[in-house]
């Protein structure tokens, strides 16, 4: 490539380096691995090194990487092996004040960090957070500068969640913070501070309680305000919060009372971006994870704008997931919110379970919906709507999935515990076979056992269903795991509970 030649054979001169590296940067921009194969990340580092002092060729070298660095693990990973970092962040700290620099700089250490473990580390170990911090300061009042050196900042916390790196990363939040509110008028910027401030304490519950410290759900609360019709920067913000209400559940009824109406607003505006859909579920389903903030959640209108968001996306697992998830937050709050829960979404869950048949996500969270359904006095609608087919469904499509069958089971189990004539529903749809099925492949797994073993107990003691259960081999299939357990398995729970089935299927 004659771009890379011209590196090669002037690179003593900086104006010729300089617009050399200008054009391979065009050229990279559709034309990547034309300028890889060439030998450009070579030349276009050889050229930072030798040419550090000067701004013109670091700010055109710095977007050439860029280009190159772009959504590509691989070339990140070929120029920080090639020594990119050093003279990136030389170049950092030699043109501090010089915002062009600083932010062609910043944005090919953003694209080098990019969902890449080893460029991250890299840019950590080289010391890459004080000085981004520290460009973060200098520049502080400039919101277009800013937003690269924060999206630099995030994406190496993203990519490097090394606890020897926490401190480091701990010192930015201050600085990202003020960044926020100082530019709380510009969506970039917010949308870009929401999201760091989300890597870097999205993994560590101590970096979270220093972002709740820093007065964050006041202040993203407000951005969310502010910026409710912007997708990415509601996104950003939600997730934000999201996590937030995770590690801190102690900041759920704030964050609540200062968005649920801004939060029901962005599902209506936004309802076409399945993103920001996802991350305001998300967001819902954790802060109604405290049952007298789900009470709150549900009063304020959510129950209905989860369903009309999700019917906007019922082609989508992750929607599913996430509103079934929210849903059964809020439902297990009081028996008022599971009534609203039934009256408005039953029949989109048991559809959802026949649309995402192969999700384990759809299948666990539907199913431990309908336990909590079940449990707040709603079998009959569960029934009348579908939902034994439905949990039965997911368990025998998702039997070596620990977690799903368990909730399975123990939907299985509340609802053949409230009435025969839904233990005849669970017969009727193979109940039986699924159940066996699951003991089987989880026989040392209590939950599962357990759960399986008394659904079947009470469908072997009812006169109609008991044929279904001897029909399916339960006798021979729990003799045998029976045996199985007392000749060694330390678990006098589960030799109990093989014992009481084989007992109640060998009754006259």
């Amino acid at each position: 490539m004659c771009l890379v030649g011209v590196l090669l054979t002037h690179g003593t001169s900086a104006d010729v380096v300089q617009h050399a590296s200008r054009a391979i940067a065009a050229v990279a921009a559709h034309d990547r691995d034309a300028v890889v194969q060439a030998g450009g990340i070579n030349q276009l580092i050889a050229a930072l090194k030798k040419h550090t002092a000067s701004a013109s060729v670091v700010a055109a070298a710095s977007d050439a990487i860029t280009s190159l660095a772009f959504e590509s693990v691989r070339n990140s990973e070929a120029i920080v092996s090639t020594g990119g970092i050093k003279p990136l962040l030389e170049a950092l700290r030699n043109h501090a004040k010089a915002a062009d620099v600083v932010v062609a700089v910043t944005r090919a250490l953003r694209n080098l960090a990019w969902r890449s473990t080893h460029s991250g580390k890299a840019i950590a170990l080289a010391d890459g957070i004080p000085a981004l911090t520290e460009a973060l300061t200098v520049h502080a009042s400039s919101p277009d500068t800013v937003v690269p050196i924060i999206e630099a900042i995030g994406n190496v916390a993203f990519s490097d969640t090394e606890s020897a790196h926490a401190t480091a990363l701990g010192c930015c939040i201050p600085h990202v913070i003020a960044a926020l509110r100082a530019h709380a008028g510009s969506p970039a910027v917010v949308a870009a501070a929401c999201s760091t401030l989300r890597h870097i304490a999205g993994p560590d519950a101590t970096q979270c309680a220093a972002v709740v410290r820093a007065s964050a759900v006041r202040d993203v609360s407000a951005v969310l305000r502010a910026h409710v019709g912007v997708a990415a920067t509601a996104a950003a913000a939600c997730a934000l919060l999201a996590d937030i209400a995770v590690h801190d559940p102690g900041s759920r009824a704030a964050i609540a009372a200062a968005t649920l109406t801004t939060v029901v607003e962005a599902m209506r505006q936004h309802a076409a971006h399945e993103h920001v859909i996802v991350q305001v579920l998300s967001l819902l389903c954790n802060l109604a994870a405290s049952a007298d903030v789900a009470v709150a959640v549900a009063d304020a209108g959510c129950v209905a704008a989860i369903t009309s968001a999700w019917k906007g996306h019922s082609n989508s697992p992750n929607v599913a997931e996430m509103a079934i998830g929210a849903l059964a937050n809020i439902a297990e709050a009081s028996a008022d919110c599971s009534r609203e829960v039934v009256s408005r979404a039953l029949e989109q869950v048991v559809a959802a379970c026949t649309a995402f048949a192969d999700s384990d996500a759809v299948a666990g969270s539907s199913a431990n919906l309908f336990n909590i359904l079940a449990a707040g006095g709603e079998s009959a609608a569960i029934v009348k709507a579908g939902g034994i087919a439905a949990v039965v469904g997911a368990l025998a499509a998702h039997l070596g999935h620990e977690q799903v069958a368990e909730d399975a089971c123990k939907a299985l189990n509340r609802l053949a515990t409230d009435s025969t004539d839904y233990q005849a529903v669970i017969a009727a749809v193979a109940g039986a076979d699924a159940l066996l099925k699951a003991i089987k492949l989880h026989a040392d797994v209590e939950g599962v056992v357990l759960l399986a073993c008394s659904v079947l107990t009470a469908l072997a003691a009812n006169a109609a269903t008991r044929p279904t259960v001897l029909a399916a081999g339960a006798v021979t299939a729990l003799e045998e795991l029976r045996v199985w357990c007392a000749g060694g398995h330390d678990s006098h729970a589960l030799l109990l509970a093989f014992t009481r089935t084989l007992a109640e299927l060998r009754k006259a």
